[in-house]
């Protein structure tokens, strides 16, 4: 386990074991997610327990007091030794390393994050645990939907953390394919602290806008050009005063420098604590990733959202879906004059208009739904001797 803590039992009933599977190999969005709905749970639905499954740094620094354990990776293996000949072996030494961890869980529930690994969902069939899918919207629904084996009809329960209202598409879609899914409204994490205790903890005097840059969690060059694209256009807004937040997440391995006389305060910050830092922002320049943005748009804070460069991604046409109901905008990355003046501009905008205040997530629905799941026989707790053999 990656930390000790543990739901007080309720009397003498012992609370449901619930696990949440997270895959974050490009960035820590499913993780997060999992993460929100974990803390929920926690809060809110004392008969569960739940344990987040995933891999990798981000898990204790995301998961931060929900329980998680940390497994390895079988994807990041095949990105690194697919060719290799031990890589079969070890493949298979991960698959019942899962197997085993899920077996010792006994979970009741297994909740899937959108991408579905075939080894957990065939482990958590054997155990007779239900099985329950967090769909993000995604642009090639249909497409996965064709699949004849589809995980998503091997599901108790389908939710979708979005509302119908912002993809039509995706709404239709899964009505017209039978699949009935609950549309839960977005997931993500929220603050914790209030604005003014986490510029104390920080250290950012009151007396300046407080900017923070989110380059997201990936390693890749991607990454690092957005952080070095988001300081060289802070570098020219010399004009205002400002106390400049970055936050490398833990899956951020690419190099950094700072630009020669970069004119204001800097400070690092922790990618775990990001919820609290972007409520107390006045602005965030971050990418335009589900986490990203609803935790960026969550608070009071103007925000310039720079699409990562993927193909097979929807981050632009979630950043002009956002800016189209909040205070987010595309951010023109054509040159850091004109970023800088985009910047300029949505902190002036931001110092006009009226705080509203944190939104939060509603996550009722689903989680009842989750506990009657749990409270369900689905059949057998042990696995069959020949299993350990696959």
């Amino acid at each position: 386990m990656t930390n000790g803590n543990r739901v007080p039992l309720m009397g003498s009933e012992r609370p449901l074991t619930i696990a949440l599977h997270a895959v974050h190999a490009i960035g820590a969005g499913h993780l997060a997610r999992q993460t929100a709905l974990a803390r929920y749970l926690r809060a809110h639905q004392p008969g569960l327990s739940p344990v987040i499954l995933s891999s990798g740094p981000a898990v204790e620094d995301i998961c931060g007091e929900v329980p998680a354990m940390e497994l390895p990776s079988a994807l990041r293996m095949h990105m690194i030794l697919g060719k290799d000949p031990i890589f079969p072996k070890l493949a298979a030494a991960t698959v019942q390393i899962w197997f085993a961890a899920l077996a010792g869980l006994c979970p009741k529930v297994v909740v899937h994050d959108t991408l579905v690994w075939p080894p957990l969902l065939r482990a958590a069939a054997l155990l007779g645990a239900r099985q329950a899918l967090c769909l993000r919207p995604r642009k090639d629904l249909a497409k996965y939907l064709a699949k004849s084996l589809c995980p998503l009809r091997e599901m108790d329960l389908v939710f979708v953390p979005d509302d119908p209202g912002r993809y039509p598409d995706v709404h239709s879609t899964l009505e017209g394919t039978g699949v009935e899914a609950i549309w839960t409204g977005p997931i993500f994490r929220t603050a914790t602290t209030t604005r003014e205790d986490t510029r104390r903890q920080l250290g950012v005097p009151t007396s300046t806008l407080m900017v923070v840059v989110v380059s997201g969690a990936g390693s890749g060059t991607d990454s690092q050009r957005h952080f070095l694209d988001s300081l060289a256009a802070l570098r020219l807004v010399s004009e205002l005063r400002l106390s400049v937040v970055v936050t490398l997440g833990p899956l951020f391995t690419s190099t950094v420098s700072i630009p020669e006389h970069f004119p204001h305060a800097l400070f690092i910050a922790r990618s775990g604590d990001l919820p609290n830092i972007l409520a107390a922002a006045d602005l965030v320049l971050c990418r335009g990733g589900y986490g990203s943005l609803h935790e960026a748009t969550a608070g009071d804070a103007a925000v310039l959202a720079t699409p990562a460069a993927r193909d097979y991604d929807d981050q632009e046409t979630r950043i002009k879906r956002f800016a189209a109901e909040t205070t987010c905008e595309l951010a023109d990355n054509a040159s850091p004059q004109k970023l800088a003046a985009q910047i300029t501009d949505a902190l002036w905008k931001r110092s006009q208009r009226q705080a509203t205040g944190v939104r939060s997530d509603a996550l009722s629905e689903v989680g009842k739904r989750l506990v009657k799941l749990a409270r369900q026989n689905a059949g057998s707790t042990s696995l069959p001797m020949h299993f350990w053999n696959v």
